[in-house]
């Protein structure tokens, strides 16, 4: 670990409106999902009442880079949120895009962090049977989410471990949304070193409900410091964006790096 900064994502007024796609939460916005929509931040969603605002668009639009999908499967025997021997057959892409479109439409069907606060599990059945997806990741493609990609090692990632116990569930939406929009949109700069994100459910794996967690991470490949303090600098002020376009107080992140000799 390099470092950490910013703090517990405190100040949360009682009003304040989140970017979540849970209908079941009260104080979200109430946004619903056109597959003609651009990719935007939360900050850019401000008139979010409108069932037909400004940023809805009539054609499909590429993304600037082609993006995969992963999840990432317990084994039997296996502690939550941890990596098992046979890591490759962990991981399976499920979903690939390259167009605002088609990414709305999955979107509509991923788990919002907030489901799994509610004490929802993803799952995936496969041949040898029922497994848990313990972390939905989201990598430009062809790279795979793991250390040894080439483009991964000599990198490392911007990690936040968000406790729901200190969180409301929809602002940990808005922190999950706000950096898919943000990646994939291509809006937090220097958005050529990024190369994916991951939501890891860490609320099994830990010995106390205190200490459960979600954990969101930003992975970007080898670059020197100047761009990778600026890169940090700007995920924290995407991730801490309202729907106001007011900047909050970000949630505390943590700079690790990867090393092609240590497997995560």
């Amino acid at each position: 670990m390099a470092g950490s900064s910013g703090g517990g994502g405190g100040g949360v007024r009682h009003d304040r409106m989140f970017l979540s796609l849970n209908k079941s939460l009260a104080n979200t916005a109430n946004i619903d999902i056109d597959p003609t929509a651009t990719v935007t931040s939360a900050g850019a969603m401000a008139a979010t009442a409108d069932p037909h605002p400004d940023w809805q668009l009539g054609a499909d639009l590429p993304l600037m880079d082609e993006w995969s999908m992963w999840e990432q499967l317990q084994t039997a025997g296996q502690q939550p949120g941890s990596r098992g021997d046979n890591y490759d057959n962990q991981t399976n892409k499920f979903a690939t895009f390259r167009t605002v479109q088609h990414f709305w439409r999955l979107m509509e069907h991923l788990p919002q962090p907030s489901h799994l606060v509610e004490g929802k599990k993803m799952v995936r059945e496969r041949a040898d049977g029922v497994h848990t997806v313990d972390a939905i990741m989201l990598f430009k493609s062809p790279i795979r989410p793991k250390w040894e990609d080439p483009k991964n090692a000599d990198g490392g990632h911007f990690q936040f471990q968000i406790r729901p116990r200190e969180c409301e569930p929809a602002q940990i939406d808005e922190y999950w949304n706000n950096l898919v929009l943000g990646v994939v949109g291509a809006t937090i700069e220097p958005h050529d070193i990024i190369t994916g994100l991951r939501m890891v459910d860490k609320l099994q794996a830990s010995r106390t409900p205190a200490a459960a967690t979600i954990r969101l991470e930003v992975w970007f490949t080898q670059c020197d410091a100047e761009r990778r303090d600026t890169l940090r600098r700007n995920v924290e002020r995407c991730i801490a964006t309202g729907l106001d376009n007011t900047m909050y107080q970000p949630p505390r992140s943590e700079h690790k790096v990867h090393s092609k000799q240590v497997k995560h």
